[in-house]
């Protein structure tokens, strides 16, 4: 294309357009692969539910590049609504098989909502230890928050909100 030229005068038909945007979603998916694949990451799991009920799986991964902290969807796979620690990890594993990125590589992984405190992220955890005995795992600090707040008296809780409260505003 020349230099002033009009590119709205190119005419590109809907196929195009989207055939052209897999293509762009591909190669930053195959860069963050690249990247996970030469650096020490670390993973956050979720299990969440969307509006129309439906479960998913979800995890986010963080990593340095280029002296920053970078942190990216890794994956949202859906999943049975009661999903067992073992289908759980078996989509977690066969994620990391797909994409040739190592285990070695992972060192932590931090668990999101209560979930984790009924015993299927614990579970998951221990499959997890098996592959990777010396990695770190971690709950969310924020659901410990909510947790502990539950126990302590009016006036740390008070404190506390307000902490929650300024961290939430400088977001």
């Amino acid at each position: 294309m020349a230099p002033g030229s009009n590119p709205g005068s190119i005419p590109l038909s809907n196929d195009t357009v989207a055939r052209r945007i897999v293509d762009i979603a591909e190669d930053v998916q195959c860069q963050l692969f690249s990247k996970l694949r030469d650096n020490f990451f670390s993973k956050q799991l979720n299990e969440a539910t969307d509006s129309n009920k439906k479960a998913h799986f979800i995890a986010y991964v963080r990593f340095c590049d280029n002296m920053s902290v970078v942190e990216e969807l890794l994956f949202c796979k859906p999943i049975e609504p009661k999903a067992t620690a073992l289908a759980l990890f078996a989509i977690l594993n066969d994620f990391m098989n797909e994409t040739n990125i190592e285990w070695k590589n992972c060192v932590g992984i931090c668990s999101d909502g209560p979930l984790s405190m009924s015993g299927r992220f614990q579970s998951i955890q221990a499959l997890v230890e098996q592959k990777l005995p010396q990695y770190v795992w971690t709950h969310c600090m924020i659901h410990r928050e909510a947790l502990a707040s539950k126990e302590i008296n009016l006036g740390l809780n008070i404190l506390s909100t307000m902490v929650v409260t300024v961290v939430n505003l400088s977001k």
